[in-house]
C-alpha cells in the first residue's frame, strides 16, 4: 500500500454531460483500516469475547490503534529503505 493515505477510495461518476451520478468517497485511511484489522483479530483472540462479554473495550481498542501505528511505522521503514539506491 504505497501512496496515498486511503485505504479503498472511490472516483466519483460523471455523465458526458457533466452530471455527477455519484460522488467521489475518501474512504477511511491507513490508519483506520489497519486498526479494524488489528481490532478484528484481538476481540477472536479474547476468550470472554466468545461468551459475549467483552473484558476492556478501551483497552482492546488502544491495543488495536497501537497496531496500526505500528505496522504505518514499519511501512514507512521498508519504502524509505526501497529508495534507496
Amino acid at each position: 500500500m504505497t501512496g496515498g493515505n486511503s485505504a479503498f477510495p472511490t472516483p466519483g461518476i460523471k455523465r458526458d454531460d457533466g452530471v455527477v451520478l455519484e460522488w467521489p468517497q475518501p474512504g477511511l485511511t491507513k490508519r483506520e483500516f489497519f486498526a479494524a484489522l488489528a481490532m478484528q483479530g484481538l476481540c477472536a483472540a479474547q476468550p470472554d469475547m466468545q461468551r459475549g462479554t467483552i473484558i476492556d473495550e478501551d483497552e482492546i481498542a488502544s491495543d488495536a490503534v497501537a497496531c496500526a501505528d505500528a505496522l504505518l511505522k514499519e511501512l514507512a521503514k521498508a519504502e524509505t529503505k526501497a529508495e534507496q539506491p
